[in-house]
């Protein structure tokens, strides 16, 4: 990610920071909004750390079909051996 998009992810979080129970009423704010599209992003990428209980989002969310049962995810990009 580039240093200006990592800062902006930053300031976005520090945007939202403080009472979550006012949380609502930004929702359709741009903060939220890319917040909210990392941790989903994140979320539906299916990526377990290696040692980490699980079960990853595919699992959990019953995403399962002979095509994609068969594939082989490589996190590799990111330092993680397989």
């Amino acid at each position: 990610m580039p240093r200006s998009d990592f800062e902006a992810v930053l300031a976005a979080l520090d945007s939202l920071a403080g009472d979550l129970d006012d949380l609502g009423s930004r929702a359709g704010s741009p903060e939220f909004q890319l917040i909210r599209a990392l941790a989903c992003e994140a979320f539906y990428s299916d990526f377990v750390a290696p040692g980490a209980p699980g079960p990853g989002a595919w699992s959990e969310i019953d995403f399962s079909f002979p095509l994609a049962d068969r594939v082989k995810k490589d996190w590799s990009f990111i330092g993680v051996a397989q």
